[in-house]
């Protein structure tokens, strides 16, 4: 028997179909992320419930509402799609009194807009930034909370809150610009073994993310680090695989996915942005869905995930990511507060097993928005 959202359901909010605003794109380096999660999400929205629309955010800010009429479903290659995303500029007016609203340029009509379906990665969206805004706006949304946004972007703040609450992450140190020569090194040398990895402690996707095999690795590497955020955090190398898993809450409690295993294959060096994304997905990888982990380690990462999605203040679905070590050790890596969404390795896939579906998904969630 299917999942069902119970008494969360839309029907019970609004009798009409709900109009739904789905936003990506956005200024982010992780923009061509959000336009193929949207590709691969519109069809999801069963029409029978929403009337949708779509918001684009151009790399340069300019916001377009978008016509669907053309717009290239189901498609992992943001090259493809880009062509078929044709909009006219839209604004939205704040500070006016009363509620916020949608306009375009031709029309003194505003655009009906019940709720926002937030697509956008990196900092603005999945940082939460936009959070701020749609809350200021007093429109609903689903998508990370400002909280939660700002401290699961912030892979500093999310470690420090992970292991307040006793919950399981590498050892890591962090360097603040501000503090940064390329001396650095001979510390981190005293606390890390080589490889080790250095990130920008604001970033997704891998982006800005080096293995320093050697001191000379780190001068280039860390300049690199620092062209993406203000503070750079330093790791230890896990020897072992990944771990993801997906996560939602509802009136029935933290719904965990099941869990994907990646083990990177040969051509890349650790789970790159290519290997992610890249015009093969990284097809050399080992994917082993459910992860091929001892019972007792698989049902440990699954509590251990719906931890981290209370202390770390979860809205809506996030996904994580863990290091399994080959000694069988558990790490929390990261929670993603907007994870992408892409057809060939698709989040869909992860509840496969489980009795929940991506229609389920954006009900329960467009209904938890409503409620709030």
């Amino acid at each position: 028997m299917g999942f069902s959202p119970g008494s969360e359901d839309i029907k019970l909010i609004k009798k009409d179909r709900l109009h739904v605003l789905l936003v990506f794109g956005g200024r982010s380096d992780e923009h061509n992320v959000s336009i193929i999660s949207a590709s691969n999400l519109i069809s999801h929205f069963n029409p029978e419930k929403y009337e949708l629309k779509l918001l684009y955010i151009t790399k340069n800010g300019n916001w377009l509402l978008c016509d669907r009429s053309g717009f290239k479903l189901n498609c992992d290659f943001a090259d493809d799609i880009l062509p078929t995303i044709v909009g006219v500029p839209v604004y939205l007016t704040i500070g006016q009194g009363g509620l916020s609203r949608f306009y375009t340029e031709d029309s003194e009509k505003p655009v009906k807009v019940d709720l926002i379906f937030t697509l956008l990665h990196g900092r603005n969206g999945a940082g939460g930034i936009m959070s701020g805004v749609w809350k200021t706006a007093g429109i609903p949304f689903v998508g990370p909370s400002m909280t939660g946004g700002a401290v699961g972007f912030d892979k500093d703040v999310m470690k420090r809150l992970l292991e307040s609450a006793g919950l399981p992450v590498c050892r890591y140190v962090v360097i603040h610009q501000n503090d940064y020569t390329p001396s650095c090194i001979d510390d981190l040398k005293k606390l890390f073994q080589f490889p080790f990895f250095i990130k920008p402690a604001n970033s997704g996707s891998s982006l800005g993310v080096h293995k320093i095999y050697k001191k000379s690795d780190f001068a280039m590497a860390a300049e690199d680090v620092f062209s993406f955020d203000n503070k750079l955090i330093a790791e230890e190398y896990i020897d072992g695989s990944e771990l993801e898993v997906y996560c939602f809450a509802s009136d029935k409690g933290i719904k965990a996915s099941v869990i994907r295993q990646t083990i990177v294959g040969p051509e890349y060096d650790f789970y790159t942005y290519e290997a992610k994304y890249g015009i093969d997905n990284g097809s050399s990888n080992i994917k082993n869905i459910p992860a091929d982990i001892p019972e007792k380690d698989y049902k440990r990462v699954r509590n251990l995930v719906v931890q981290a999605y209370k202390a770390l203040e979860g809205r809506g679905e996030v996904r994580f990511d863990l290091f399994y070590s080959k000694d069988r050790q558990i790490y929390i890596n990261e929670i993603n507060t907007v994870p992408a969404l892409m057809s060939k390795k698709s989040q869909p896939s992860l509840w496969d097993g489980t009795g929940i579906s991506q229609e389920n998904i954006i009900d329960v969630t467009i209904v938890s928005a409503l409620k709030e």
